[in-house]
């Protein structure tokens, strides 16, 4: 009896590990080949040890550009593609708070490449301060083979809660400008091609307080 319990307690486990199964794991790869191609064009203003925006220096890395925050007294590193001063100008609603997502279920809607990319920085920069992070399909394509193989639910904003918060990426190709939105717990963040990116990761900073 008791190998059995070890097996159900150990399959348990697996799963509340498996936050991102089949969504973002191939992207998180990606993110990396991709971080790196863009950031050796890399023009900005570089300085001996990093470069500074307000309290925070980045170091370039293969993986992109990463900076240090603490949390609680943890020290969480973050890495993205951009530099706050190559999204601060992006357009945002609402208050993006840490509290928003501390310790909560987040669910990220994605439904394309861009839009999954997007999702894999937000999944790489959140997963130590959510309580459980899954990605999701938007409710019109729940019934794709995408969607269905993955075991992946649709969400859409009525589903977030004071437990739960959703994000949800929209590629727009006829969209001229990103931008950010937050309200009831529910975060959409919409552009076109590498722009979404690019929102996403404002977000990011945004949460953690490096861009107001």
């Amino acid at each position: 009896m008791k190998p059995l319990e070890t097996s159900k307690a150990r399959e348990e486990k697996q799963k509340r590990k498996n936050v991102i199964i089949g969504v973002f794991i191939s992207l998180l790869m990606l993110f990396s080949v991709v971080g790196y191609a863009l950031l050796s064009g890399y023009n900005g203003e570089e300085q001996e040890g990093g470069v500074k925006y307000k309290d925070y220096v980045f170091q370039k890395t293969l993986d992109g550009w990463t900076t240090k925050v603490t949390i609680n007294n943890n020290q969480i590193t973050l890495t993205t593609l951009y530099l706050p001063k190559e999204v601060e100008n992006i357009t945002s609603q609402g208050s993006l708070l840490l509290s928003s997502f501390m310790d909560r279920t987040v669910y990220i809607v994605a439904n394309n490449l861009s839009e999954r990319q997007a999702a894999a920085s937000l999944a790489i920069n959140l997963d130590r301060v959510v309580f459980r992070m899954q990605g999701a399909c938007p409710s019109e394509e729940q019934e794709t083979d995408y969607c269905v193989d993955n075991n992946l639910p649709a969400k859409n904003c009525d589903d977030a809660t004071q437990d739960t918060t959703i994000i949800i990426l929209e590629e727009k190709e006829t969209l001229q400008e990103s931008s950010i939105n937050y309200k009831n717990n529910c975060l959409v963040i919409t552009g076109n091609g590498s722009d979404i990116i690019k929102a996403a990761e404002k977000s990011v900073f945004m949460i953690y307080g490096i861009i107001d």
